[in-house]
């Protein structure tokens, strides 16, 4: 998972708290949403050149945009399936879900949640038999492939510490697969192992075993997010060399491998998923950290933005891979300080992160109401604290669920969420990700 913020972060402190992750290279020049139909047209820099972006237009489909009319079908097709009313002007309440959230049974599927290790006493009475897979996140891994065995990685405290070891036993109590998350995002690290792909992911593989034996993990999660375009292939390899050696100690080992958005049409980024789909079983996309940060918007717009939901689930399908694939769900938004309340008004400062359970106590307690972006299909609230204008944009019951039955349109893997501590007591955020249907359960690995 992926910022470019202090992944040491102390218990309790948002993963995600500080600044929008690195987009691989690409960078959002304007993802700007004009109120009713037009937009600015998103400029992106891919691997040194520039190039222009369909245009995010909400309600007319453009000739510039070469999704537009299996955009505007699959995003109607999800809304028919989702119990509620969208509005379709701006600013209008948000909606709000019925009782019974789905229309229709949208098909059994994987929900995967990640449990960081910080958060692990913030599950409460999470409803674990919700998800598939939950993922313990996570281990830091060296330049050589080797894992970062000491106290500075609060990931490896806490698995020494047993709190980890009661994740799992949690989860398997549940029929819940846990895997194991392993990180990495400096560049000197993502080099090292794409330049000796072969000796550092036997390395990496033979490292992990033990620990999966020894406390019953059913897998890993490839957490790796390079930066260099030149280190693509060398990761590849890095990949498959890693992939045969854990399956050649335990084929009933799961591998998960982390990607963003944007990977399956990006054929000069980190991710050629492409190449990666063989070596792993599940490709988790990591949509969101996809907003504008000099102007308040959507973290993980489901349309209407130059990086979305729709867009990402469009290319990967697109490239055979919607059977591998995991639409990755942000259970957190960011507070915009604002130039005013309008949409589409200048930041005042840099966005902060907060947590779903933190935003819905806000909505209850303080009087903000939550407004419809129909442009993103997204939740936001406009305030004014102490003379300066906010504006926090977020996912909620509703959005989640709408973005639930998209994934169902496009027959993907599943969905999941980052990350189950940030909606303590509001279970409705977990409800919606089951689709109506109680999950099947996966066959958890063999154990010693």
């Amino acid at each position: 998972m992926p910022l470019a913020s202090d992944r040491r972060a102390a218990a309790g402190t948002l993963r995600r708290a500080m600044t929008p992750r690195r987009r691989n290279g690409i960078a959002i020049a304007a993802t700007v949403v004009l109120v009713g139909v037009l937009v600015l047209v998103g400029v992106i820099t891919t691997g040194g050149t520039s190039k222009t972006l369909p245009s995010t237009t909400s309600a007319i489909p453009t000739t510039t945009n070469p999704y537009a009319a299996e955009e505007a079908r699959t995003v109607l097709a999800a809304k028919q399936d989702v119990n509620a009313t969208f509005p379709s002007v701006q600013g209008s309440p948000a909606p709000a879900l019925a009782d019974r959230p789905y229309r229709r049974s949208l098909g059994r599927h994987e929900v995967v949640g990640f449990v960081p290790y910080y958060e692990l006493g913030s599950l409460g009475s999470t409803n674990l038999a919700a998800f598939t897979d939950l993922v313990y996140y996570s281990l830091d891994v060296r330049r050589n492939g080797a894992l970062v065995e000491n106290s500075s990685s609060g990931g490896w405290t806490a698995l020494q510490d047993g709190g980890a070891g009661n994740l799992v036993a949690a989860g398997h109590a549940d029929g819940d697969r846990v895997l194991l998350s392993v990180f990495a995002e400096s560049q000197a690290v993502l080099g090292s192992l794409s330049s000796h792909p072969l000796v550092s992911g036997k390395r990496l593989a033979d490292e992990l075993a033990p620990l999966l034996s020894q406390l019953a993990f059913d897998g890993v999660d490839l957490d790796l997010e390079g930066q260099d375009a030149s280190d693509r292939a060398g990761f590849v390899a890095f990949v498959a060399a890693f992939s045969a050696r854990l399956r050649s100690l335990d084929r009933s080992w799961t591998i998960m491998l982390n990607t963003l958005p944007q990977s399956a049409e990006d054929t000069t980024g980190f991710f050629d998923v492409p190449a990666l789909a063989p070596s792993v079983d599940d490709l988790f996309v990591m949509a969101y950290d996809m907003d504008n940060t000099e102007i308040p918007s959507a973290d993980a717009p489901l349309t209407g933005a130059a990086l979305s939901d729709v867009i990402a689930l469009i290319t990967y399908s697109a490239a055979g891979l919607a059977r591998k694939t995991i639409l990755g769900m942000p259970f957190y938004g960011y507070d915009f300080p604002a130039a005013g309340a309008r949409v589409g008004a200048q930041a005042d400062g840099q966005p902060y992160a907060v947590a779903y359970y933190q935003i819905a106590a806000s909505i209850a307690h303080d009087g903000h109401k939550p407004l419809w972006d129909p442009a993103t299909d997204t939740p936001y609230t406009v305030f004014r604290r102490s003379g300066q204008w906010h504006q926090t944009w977020f996912d909620n019951p509703t959005s989640i669920a709408l973005k639930t039955a998209l994934a169902a349109q496009f027959h993907t893997a599943g969905v999941g969420a980052w990350e189950l501590g940030m909606v303590q007591g509001e279970p409705e955020m977990i409800k919606v990700l089951t689709g109506g249907s109680a999950v099947v359960k996966l066959p958890l690995a063999s154990q010693p």
